[in-house]
């Protein structure tokens, strides 16, 4: 949304998103694997499609760079080897040359984690920086200390070069804030009309065909899923059909509960067709575990459940919107109840709306325009 929202603007002539470099073994481990129910395919097919231009418009374009194995990353030359960043900025320059950007003219703008961020600053000059952490990675599940180690540095750096930084809720934002003067607490945003793609596929089709209420989550199957949650709900409503849409990549445990008879997995679903798929469900969840890494993220889902009008239920985490629509669970026996009383209760279109116009994606990035003005300016 970030890079729709920039290549709308008047005073943006381009917008180039590149996606973090991978190699041609990584990638093509995403399809030998041939693991049902995880986003490797996805990303395989997504992956060439961006490098072919499949997804590019008149403003708005996408490249990777996809390289061979054994390029590497190192503060300590090796040999007769062409390091990553060398080959990197090869590949950047003529991107940016093919494109007609200037980056000395131009806003970077990264996520970290991106470990070739400081020294591609270093290189190419731009003309601004923003850094956009949507995550603390230090809070994932089984990183080393050593990693932990690496990323603090890393955040440090990145964040040290920043002109403009954003941290989407105040855990980040606290975690953050002493290492630039000038991050800005930004929380995730909705879209104000959802597009709606035809989608016509067998499992949208045994949604149609449930008689019953339909009680939906969208999203990766994480380790942060409470499946003993999920799996309580629906020895209690036998009558619900429960619609886990998402990879287990992460966490293939969770496909167990694909074995329970009113548990419908269909894997992943191209972000295109999400608002089409959660507008089959009557009600949606948030079924999360309170961990060091939900309580350091904003769950974007619940903005998008509430800006195609659905109600959502949800565990007691941190970093939640308030809406009335939001009906938080402090336990087990609780969000049962409240997805009995989401699915019983018909909640005002004005609540949704209300939410929407506080917290669609153009209010939350009205302070780009000074921003961009100033540099415009200079």
């Amino acid at each position: 949304m970030v890079a729709k929202l920039l290549s709308e603007r008047d005073d943006v002539r381009k917008v180039l998103v590149i996606d973090a470099p991978i190699s041609t073994f990584d990638l093509n481990k995403k399809i030998s694997e041939q693991a049902t129910l995880t986003q490797e395919r996805a990303v395989y097919i997504k992956t060439y499609e961006k490098k072919l231009g499949q997804h590019d418009t008149e403003k708005l374009s996408y490249d990777v760079f996809i390289h061979q194995p054994g390029i590497y990353y190192s503060d300590t030359p090796l040999p007769g080897r062409v390091s990553l960043l060398e080959d990197y900025s090869e590949f950047l320059t003529k991107v940016f040359e093919r494109e007609g950007i200037v980056p000395k003219d131009s806003v970077f703008w990264f996520y970290p984690k991106n470990y070739l961020a400081e020294d591609l600053i270093e290189i190419f000059e731009p003309k601004s920086v923003v850094v956009d952490v949507v995550d603390d990675h230090r809070t994932w599940p089984n990183v080393s200390s050593n990693e932990i180690t690496r990323l603090t540095k890393h955040y440090e750096g990145i964040l040290n070069k920043a002109d403009l930084a954003f941290a989407n809720c105040k855990s980040v934002y606290d975690s953050m804030a002493g290492y630039t003067p000038f991050l800005k607490l930004v929380p995730n945003g909705c879209e104000r009309s959802p597009n709606q793609v035809n989608f016509q596929t067998e499992f949208i089709k045994s949604i149609r065909a449930h008689v019953g209420p339909v009680i939906g989550f969208v999203g990766n199957l994480e380790s942060k899923i409470d499946d003993k949650l999920v799996e309580k709900l629906a020895n209690e409503m036998p009558e619900a059909l429960i619609v886990l849409v998402g990879s287990t990549h992460a966490n293939p445990d969770i496909k167990r509960l694909s074995e329970i008879s009113n548990i419908l997995m269909p894997g992943v679903v191209e972000n295109r067709y999400v608002n089409t798929v959660i507008r089959e469900f009557d009600v949606c969840i948030v079924p999360h575990k309170k961990t060091a890494l939900t309580t350091n993220m904003n769950p974007l889902k619940v903005f998008v459940y509430l800006s195609n009008q659905r109600p959502v239920v949800t565990t007691n985490i941190d970093n939640l919107p308030t809406c009335d629509a939001v009906l938080v669970s402090n336990d087990s026996e609780e969000f049962v109840k409240n997805v009995r009383y989401a699915i019983a209760h018909q909640f005002d279109i004005d609540i949704y709306q209300k939410f929407i116009d506080e917290n669609c994606w153009e209010s939350r990035f009205n302070l780009l325009d000074h921003f961009l003005e100033r540099v415009n300016e200079t």
